[in-house]
């Protein structure tokens, strides 16, 4: 019998709200300039039958939700991974969370990922130049930001702050965000070197290690979102099993990638989702009622990429906002969300309404109301608070040249690559499963 081509599965080692002012102040953050193509100083993948995930599971969740974990970790062990179990307590410090990932990345020598299940706590960054005796130093945001990046950047120079205060010492030219919650912040040691047209100098910086991150982490949780007839447990469990089911390859979703933008065209950066998928699809100047559509397509899409100004709660269409209350009554048919949308990540409350929980990145991922005919979310990379993507030609340039890796490998690269084009990256996020990624074409008889 001859050779014909088929898709195969291959992830992880085989495979009316208010819009923040701040959102566009940031607007160049959105909306980035065209990326020059990488130099092509591509690492290789070090994804073999070693490697290791760290699965951190918050104690009082791990009985109810104990079936789920256990296909989980065999889908993983399946794909090559060694998984390494930890309970955390939900009173654990951030403190005592990074010394479980940091003892693990430096006793096993081969951990490139960890899972943050449930309530784990979140460290807080507090922003600063470094340079107070220049007001014209740098013009950013200080703000408190929720950062998996303390999780990350495992060997980084981090200080706790026991007071963090983000108007104390300020520069003239900084403007204040948000309030100062009660929370635990930490602060890496940041140097910010500036060249003659006040940008962030990356060359000059000596230990470049020291900003950058050495594995992904990714959170799977439901205690802070408010999806009708559901708990945390459920919300979890729900998630687990569709990702179960699509990971063996007992889901049927398009080879195609939508690429949307809410404005001003789809800012694709350079990214060339072409090789990836065979069908590649823009929209721009998208309403309310077309970007319904595009979610609700029949088959969906394995990866959706949007640019729209956000808050937690709702994006800004062209014509009106969309909402996380719309989107839990919506099928939500993509697997991979890359959401170049301010705040649309951002899990925790302290700037909105505690009334309303939900938010963008988790409704996409962990709203399972619609299935088995949508809500085919298994993972979202945003931030969690004001800023864009840029330079996303390194996330698709990583995922071309190593057919296979994962969209956990290729944010790795793609977030230490991108520190040599600009600081104040700290607030990216990953959801969901990263393990996965692009489906390959290979021969089968």
């Amino acid at each position: 019998m001859g050779c014909t081509a088929r898709r195969v599965r291959q992830h992880g080692k085989s495979s009316a709200l208010l819009i923040l002012v701040a959102c566009v102040i940031m607007l160049a953050g959105c909306y980035s300039w065209f990326t020059p193509p990488g130099d092509g100083d591509l690492p290789p993948v070090d994804n073999g039958t070693t490697a290791a995930i760290a699965l951190l599971v918050e104690s009082s969740l791990t009985r109810s939700i104990a079936d789920s974990l256990l296909v989980f970790k065999e889908d993983l062990t399946v794909e090559g991974y060694r998984v390494i179990e930890r309970a955390v307590e939900r009173s654990a410090s951030p403190r005592e969370v990074r010394d479980i990932l940091e003892s693990l990345y430096r006793d096993d020598g081969q951990l490139v990922g960890a899972f943050l299940v449930g309530d784990i706590p979140a460290a807080y960054f507090e922003a600063r130049t470094g340079d107070y005796s220049n007001p014209n130093a740098l013009e950013i945001f200080i703000n408190l930001d929720a950062t998996d990046m303390y999780y990350m950047d495992l060997d980084g120079g981090w200080e706790y702050d026991p007071s963090p205060d983000v108007m104390e010492g300020r520069p003239a030219n900084v403007v204040q965000c948000t309030l100062d919650p009660s929370v635990e912040a930490f602060s890496d040691r940041y140097i910010v070197y500036l060249d003659e047209d006040k940008k962030w100098d990356y060359s000059q910086v000596a230990d470049k290690g020291q900003y950058e991150i050495e594995i992904w982490v990714s959170r799977i949780m439901g205690h802070n979102l408010a999806i009708p007839g559901a708990d945390e447990a459920s919300v979890i469990r729900d998630y687990f099993e569709w990702n179960h089911l699509y990971r063996t390859g007992h889901a049927d979703i398009a080879d195609k990638a939508n690429l949307i933008g809410a404005i001003d065209g789809t800012n694709e950066q350079g990214m060339d989702w072409s090789a990836l998928c065979a069908n590649v699809a823009r929209a721009s100047d998208v309403s309310a009622q077309e970007f319904e559509g595009i979610l609700a397509s029949p088959g969906g899409a394995e990866v959706l990429y949007l640019t729209a100004h956000s808050t937690p709660q709702a994006h800004q269409l062209l014509d009106t906002t969309i909402t996380t209350s719309d989107l839990a009554f919506l099928p939500k048919n993509a697997v991979f969300y890359l959401l170049n949308a301010c705040s649309a990540c951002r899990w925790d409350q302290y700037v909105m309404s505690p009334s309303d929980p939900n938010y963008l990145g988790g409704m996409y991922v962990f709203s399972k109301t619609q299935q088995p005919s949508g809500d085919f979310g298994i993972c979202a990379i945003g931030f969690a608070g004001v800023g864009g993507f840029n330079w996303l030609s390194y996330f698709t340039e990583y995922l071309n040249s190593h057919p296979g890796s994962s969209y956990g490998e290729a944010f790795r690269y793609w977030f230490n690559r991108n520190l040599s084009h600009i600081f104040g990256i700290w607030n990216y996020v990953i959801l969901g499963d990263p393990t996965i990624g692009p489906e390959v074409t290979s021969d089968s008889s």
